[in-house]
């Protein structure tokens, strides 16, 4: 992941709406944020974590107190994509907070496209986009500098609580020995239902599965021997059987030859009749469909004439249903261009009003804001005016000082000293000619530098006082001037932020006169709002929808009228060619059934009409009449036979005697068949219970093993060792990857070892000696818990499958001086690379110096909230 902006307003001291632009700080790849304590660096993290994840704020009421709702929003890169993450919060009641806003976007060529519009599936795809959870998310990007020093140094099993925290390890303390706790106890009710099963089984002895086989093989024999038996007395049961049988047939074809020979004239009658009715019935088909052809011709009269009827009826629906249609074309046509013109127009004009409305919310803010900012330029102006009277009354106070104190001292020294130097100039012309006049001009020297003496006493004690008196004065100056500066500076900046203020308030009145003048334009009227756009949009596209429906209704409509119309014509066509045919076929018909009434000696139609009616089952009759001499012919036959066979030693008593004797075999056999199976079904219960009973001791077995291990699995779980065991691994782990960084930062000096449960540096400049962490420099500390930290991020990333490419250091460097700045600096600068950034989170002047790129955050001023400044 790589940071490319980010957008903070209303969270904690953030107020008015703030942008960071990640990409223009960080392409040296490192960059510093920097501000005093409590303006609102670490807020700045803050914000990344809730745009991604909705949490993560250090606070639970992150909105800031003077307003009710917060927004956040970080545009990111990964993998080669570019994606947006928006949230926005307010406050409820009892200052509870609710995510209003949540959605995550991807850039294309088209634009952004929405990938999730609410909490919960956006928290998902972040999840799937960045590979991390929240709380790996914060171990990877925010590295806690003065926490690795303090691991560093910290003893073997606070170290390892620390790295239990970092990787969720409780999993292998207490929750494991409860897992395992569970485990056991499963397992013995396990073992418990084993033995229990054993018992309601019973134990027992192979040797009884062997008895009873032999006691199913003794009876199996008997049983065979029974059976042979009775099959015997089967077969001849069945011989008598089948001769008493043989008896009754003889004597049942016998009586039914005698009632064949009495019905055989009344058969000879109803061929005579059938002969005459097949004679009728060979003229039937051509009389029916002479009948069915006359009923024919009367039916397509009677359809052609409705068919006329309808076929005109259906021409005037045609026209009518052409004209509407062509109506409806029309005005679909001529309203729908008016209205795909209009709604385009609407639809502006929607844009346009929405625009108008935020724009005037955003211009009420200007004007309260100018009005506020011109208050306080007056006030301003009020006290610059007033320091700005009272700093010209002491410098002329100051003037008048100065000038007295020069004109007294330049007064008083000038007159006794140009005196002085006449009497000296005095002495020296009249020394060699004038001896008797130097004991007065002597005196007249002496007398005057007295007088000197006298005078620079006393300018000197009206100097003091002066000058005194001028030096508070230059004191009161100083202060004043100071004051002066101060109220310049601020009246300066607040009457450039006054025109800034007015400019911008010019530039939105003139973008909402623009935009009334296109709603102008685009036809809308005073007073239209967002909501009536909307309905009349709306209206238009009901009204074009319906225009639609009607115009292609009639289109149908008439499209199904020509279509029935067009069959019509067919039909009735059809019908006339129908009525034609029909007529030839009757005329040709008739002719058929005069020649064949001659060929079957029949006067008339009439009477073959007449012995038809009586409707004679004839294929039934000649059925029957066939049958009947079938079975005289078969009942003669098979009397025959069955007089040959006929045994009236045989009766029902002797069959009936032998049927006994077969049953008694019978039962025996089926008594001991039963006793066999009784014996087989213990059998095989006694074979299933053997199985079952093997396999229950087998997993008895089984289960004590099981028992035994977790047992041990618990003495090995007991406590936290186990999960000491899992931390001591991930330390070596981290370890190996932070000595690499270690080389890497020192030129290959150190390197870090773990042993013993302690840390050591193995010195490569002094032949590998092996040094406590404690006898490293402030630098040299750092440079390893530094290492440390970038260790356990690659461990975090190295689970997910996406790379982070920034992270910040927010802490560690409060008590860092000079020289040790210097060499953060330079470690720092070893780090960066082009695709990897960098973030210093510190407060530290000397730090700030040395950052090129950097973000300055100015604290709140009771006024407006923190800022943020872009420096490069």
């Amino acid at each position: 992941m790589k940071p490319l902006k980010l957008y903070i307003e209303g969270l904690q001291s953030f107020i008015q709406p703030q942008k960071i632009d990640f990409e223009l700080i960080s392409g040296s790849g490192l960059f510093g944020v920097f501000g005093n304590t409590g303006s609102g660096k670490s807020t700045i993290l803050d914000a990344i974590l809730i745009a991604l994840y909705g949490k993560g704020s250090r606070r639970e009421d992150y909105i800031n107190k003077t307003v009710d709702r917060a927004q956040v929003a970080f545009e990111f890169k990964m993998l080669g994509e570019t994606y947006k993450a928006e949230r926005a919060f307010r406050r409820k009641r009892e200052n509870n907070i609710e995510c209003s806003l949540a959605r995550l976007y991807k850039r294309t060529a088209q634009g952004w496209v929405c990938l999730a519009e609410n909490y919960r599936r956006m928290n998902e795809e972040i999840e799937k986009i960045v590979g991390l959870g929240l709380e790996d998310f914060k171990k990877c990007v925010i590295l806690p500098q003065g926490e690795f020093a303090s691991f560093l140094k910290a003893e073997k099993g606070k170290r390892n609580e620390i790295i239990g925290n970092l990787f969720d390890l409780e999993q292998y303390g207490e929750t494991l020995a409860q897992k395992i706790k569970e485990r056991k106890a499963a397992a013995d009710g396990e073992k418990s239902s084993i033995e229990r099963s054993i018992e309601a089984i019973g134990d027992f002895e192979y040797s009884l599965i062997e008895q009873t086989q032999r006691e199913i093989e003794d009876g199996q024999k008997e049983a065979e021997r029974l059976g042979e038996m009775v099959k015997s007395l089967e077969k001849a049961h069945r011989e008598l059987e089948e001769k008493l049988k043989q008896n009754g047939q003889f004597l049942e074809a016998k009586g039914l030859l005698e009632q064949l020979f009495a019905k055989k004239g009344e058969m000879e009658g109803q061929r005579a009749q059938l002969e005459q009715y097949k004679r009728a019935e060979k003229l039937k088909p051509y009389i029916a469909e002479y009948d069915r052809l006359k009923g024919r011709i009367g039916e397509l009269e009677k359809n052609i004439s409705a068919a006329k009827k309808d076929s005109s009826e259906l021409e005037e629906k045609l026209y009518r249903a052409q004209t509407e249609a062509e109506r409806a074309k029309k005005v679909h046509e001529e309203r729908s261009f008016a209205i795909n013109e209009q709604i385009p127009k609407l639809k502006a004009c929607k844009e346009i009003v929405n625009n108008i409305e935020k724009e005037s919310e955003e211009l009420e803010k200007k004007r309260k804001l100018f009005q506020q900012k011109r208050e306080e330029l007056n006030e301003c102006k009020r006290k610059f005016d007033e320091v700005e009277g009272k700093l010209g009354e002491l410098k002329r106070q100051k003037e008048a000082l100065e000038e007295r104190l020069d004109i007294v001292s330049t007064l008083k020294k000038s007159k006794a000293e140009g005196r002085l130097e006449e009497v000296k100039q005095a002495i020296e012309y009249a020394s060699p000619r004038f001896e008797g006049m130097l004991p007065y001009l002597n005196g007249r020297k002496r007398a005057l530098e007295e007088a000197l003496s006298a005078y620079s006493r006393q300018a000197s004690s009206d100097f003091l006082g002066d000058f005194g008196e001028l030096k508070k004065i230059e004191q009161e100056i100083s202060k004043y001037e100071n004051q002066w500066t101060e109220a310049r500076t601020k009246l300066d900046s607040l009457t450039s932020y006054l025109k800034e203020i007015e400019s911008e308030g010019k530039q939105i009145k003139a973008f909402i006169e623009l935009s009334k003048n296109r709603l102008t334009e685009n036809g809308a009227e005073e007073g239209w709002d967002e909501e009536l756009l909307e309905k009349k949009i709306a209206k238009l596209k009901a009204e074009l929808k319906s225009l639609e429906e009607k115009k292609n209704s009639a289109e149908k409509t008439y499209q199904e009228l020509n279509l029935n119309h067009e069959n019509k014509k067919v039909e009735l066509k059809g019908l006339l060619k129908s009525y034609s045919d029909t007529l030839s076929e009757l005329e040709r018909k008739e002719r058929e059934i005069e020649s064949l009434l001659k060929e079957s000696n029949f006067s008339s139609s009439d009477e073959a009409r007449r012995i038809l009616s009586k409707n004679l089952d004839a294929e039934g009759m000649e059925k029957a009449l066939r049958q009947f001499e079938q079975s005289l012919l078969l009942t003669e036959d098979n009397y025959d036979k069955l007089k040959v066979k006929y045994d009236a030693s045989v009766t029902e008593q002797s069959v009936e005697e032998s049927a006994k004797r077969l049953n008694e075999l019978r039962k025996e056999h089926q008594d001991k068949l039963s006793d066999l199976a009784v014996k087989r079904s213990r059998r095989d219960n006694l074979n299933i219970n053997w199985e079952k009973l093997s396999m229950l001791k087998k997993e008895l077995k089984g289960a004590e093993k099981l028992c035994g291990h977790l047992e041990t699995l618990q003495k090995l779980v007991r406590g936290k060792s186990f999960m000491e065991f899992v931390a001591e691994e991930y330390v070596q782990d981290i370890t190996a990857a932070a000595s690499r960084h270690t080389s890497h930062l020192t030129g290959g000096r150190y390197r870090l070892c773990y042993q013993g449960g302690n840390f050591f540096v193995e010195d490569n400049y002094s032949g590998g000696e092996m040094r406590a962490v404690e006898t490293l420099s402030g630098g040299e500390t750092f440079l390893v818990s530094l290492s440390l930290a970038l260790a356990l991020t690659e461990t975090i990333v190295r689970m997910s499958d996406k790379p982070i490419e920034f992270f910040f250091l927010d802490e560690g460097f409060g008590t860092l001086d000079r020289e040790l700045c210097d060499t953060v600096m330079n470690i720092l600068e070893k780090l960066k690379r082009t695709n990897f950034t960098i973030g210093i989170i510190s407060h530290v002047p000397e730090l700030m110096q040395r950052m090129g790129s950097k973000i300055i955050v100015s604290p709140p001023d009771g006024e407006r909230g923190s800022t943020v400044r872009h420096v490069i």
